[in-house]
């Protein structure tokens, strides 16, 4: 259910930071919007600790998942199957804080 609400949150309010216990929980996605490739960067706790990203499409379906270890900038390439359009994500960390879904829009490649 959080995660239903956080997504139609960012739809309608855009990038986000959840604070949680006095630490910042952030996170960013450039370049955005993006063609082929995005990085992901993490600060503070969510550096150290690792978890997991989810991509979403515009209608809540979950359309990736991708664990990452502990790390400041995480490269992911960009599916060819995604049509290009908006998509909500998400970081999940190792002790189950979850952020505040970032939007993050592709960009045809034509």
């Amino acid at each position: 259910m959080l995660k239903r609400v956080l997504f139609i949150l960012a739809l309608f309010i855009g990038s986000l930071a959840v604070q949680a216990g006095g630490d910042d929980k952030t996170f960013d996605v450039y370049p955005n919007p993006a063609v082929d490739e995005v990085v992901f960067h993490f600060e503070g706790d969510m550096a150290i600790k690792g978890g997991t990203i989810s991509i979403y499409n515009t209608i809540g379906v979950l359309v990736g998942q991708v664990p990452v270890g502990p790390s400041v900038d995480f490269r992911f390439k960009i599916p060819q199957q995604w049509t290009p359009g908006l998509y909500i994500v998400t970081f999940e960390d190792t002790d189950g804080a979850l952020t505040a879904p970032i939007k993050l829009t592709i960009k045809s490649t034509i």
